[in-house]
């Protein structure tokens, strides 16, 4: 079995779960773990080979023509992994609306830095999440 490549590795979980560190923690815990979780899931079928690692021709040939080059449950973690991001993004922006409403207005309550920043976070995680769901809805 081939040595696992740590750099490699430790660079896909900070790219896979900083996003979602910076705007789900401390507030959605639960969604959080599970994406984390999807994310060491993601992370282990990328750089564990399986069982049936050999060339079978027929299976192959159907992944070429489909353009599918990733197994059934790699995109479901996608997917699943994908909505975890849309998730967190929507309740981000969610608790940011809803603090500006019961204080009057967004901009007397946050300097325009501070929006920005909101703004990138709901990006990122929207970005991201974008990523996830059409590599795992396209099978790439």
């Amino acid at each position: 079995m081939a040595p696992v490549p740590y750099k490699k590795v430790a660079a896909l979980a900070t790219v896979t779960i900083t996003p979602l560190v910076l705007t789900a923690a401390p507030h959605e815990p639960i969604a959080l773990a599970v994406g984390c979780g999807l994310a060491a899931t993601i992370i282990r079928m990328t750089f564990q080979p399986t069982a049936t690692a050999g060339f079978e021709e027929k299976v192959e040939a159907k992944a070429a023509r489909d353009v599918v080059m990733t197994s059934t449950g790699n995109r479901l973690t996608r997917l699943a992994l994908g909505s975890t991001y849309l998730y967190a993004a929507i309740t981000f922006a969610s608790r940011w609306t809803k603090e500006a409403r019961a204080r009057g207005s967004l901009f007397e309550l946050h300097p325009a830095g501070m929006l920005m920043l909101a703004f990138a976070g709901c990006f990122v995680d929207m970005y991201v999440g974008g990523i996830w769901l059409t590599t795992g809805a396209e099978g790439q």
